[in-house]
């Protein structure tokens, strides 16, 4: 008899069975990114509507960073204008620190209600921007950098070279073996060193002010709800207008209808009074020929 082999349990269906994953892992991983991307999206909208009012800290001259900031706050129409001028008074007084007012602007129309633009050092900016903040919410906040350190470190390099430039002509300039024409010359070349030395000098002082003070420009604009009371009461009084002119002209297609009639009796009679009248009334006599 030939003996019975006893099943063998092969080790690969085990182990498809136990890797076998269930239906539903898509399913479930799916939804774990929907609330992820909700869960970010309520922190981005948190962040918007909260907007700290805080601007970095000031740069160094090694780091050659030039900040602009852009703000836009929602403001009631009639706080605007108060707001405004009061953020414009802060900064030509100095109230905070050194300020330059670039622009101010007020508008009445659409929902911008007015923007102001300003040059101010980090930490004066800062309680600048508090103060305009206060007075509002912040819708939304925009931050961009520019990196200077290149044209600063090359406009240090060229003042340096035109400075020894003019060094030497100067000690050219001093010596007593040269002619008249040679001073000439030398005396247009200082002329023109010290020219280019000042606007390298001016160049430079316009760098280092962009990286030593911030640029805030913040706008100002009205509510959403005050847009629409306005137009809904625009809407009113066209409705008004309106109604206005249709009961105006549906009384005056009345009145036409009542003096239809009368005229239509009127023509005939004033027809056969005319006739009559021509029948009867004496005739002119012709003029004698002479």
């Amino acid at each position: 008899m030939n003996p019975v082999m006893p099943t063998a349990v092969f080790p690969e269906t085990r182990t498809r069975r136990t890797r076998k994953s269930p239906r539903c892992w898509p399913l479930i991983g799916l939804l774990l990114i929907l609330l992820g991307a909700c869960a970010k999206k309520s922190v981005s909208e948190a962040g918007a509507g909260a907007g700290s009012a805080e601007l970095p800290a000031a740069a160094s001259h090694d780091a050659g960073l030039a900040y602009e900031h852009e703000w836009t706050l929602e403001v009631p129409g009639a706080k605007a204008p108060a707001l405004l001028a009061e953020a414009q008074a802060a900064c030509v007084e100095h109230r905070h620190g050194p300020c330059l007012l670039i622009s101010a602007r007020q508008s009445s129309a659409g929902y911008e209600a007015g923007t102001i633009s300003v040059r101010i050092e980090p930490k004066a900016g800062t309680i600048w921007l508090q103060g305009l903040t206060s007075g509002g919410r912040v819708l939304s906040s925009k931050t961009v950098t520019s990196d200077l350190s290149q044209p600063i470190a090359d406009t240090a390099r060229n003042l340096e070279l035109l400075r020894t430039h003019r060094d030497t002509l100067a000690a050219l300039y001093k010596r007593s073996d040269l002619g008249v024409a040679d001073l000439i010359t030398l005396s247009r070349e200082i002329a023109s060193a010290s020219g280019e030395i000042e606007a390298a000098e001016r160049s430079g002082a316009e760098l280092r002010q962009r990286v030593e003070t911030h640029l805030i420009t913040v706008q100002l604009q009205r509510p959403a709800s005050e847009l629409e009371s306005a137009d809904s009461s625009l809407g009113e009084v066209m409705d008004e207008l309106w109604d206005e002119a249709f009961e105006g002209l549906m009384g005056g297609v009345i009145v036409l209808a009542y003096l239809v009639p009368v005229l239509l009796l009127l023509f005939p009679l004033l027809l056969i009074a005319r006739w009559i009248w021509r029948r009867t009334a004496p005739r002119a006599r012709p003029a004698e020929r002479t």
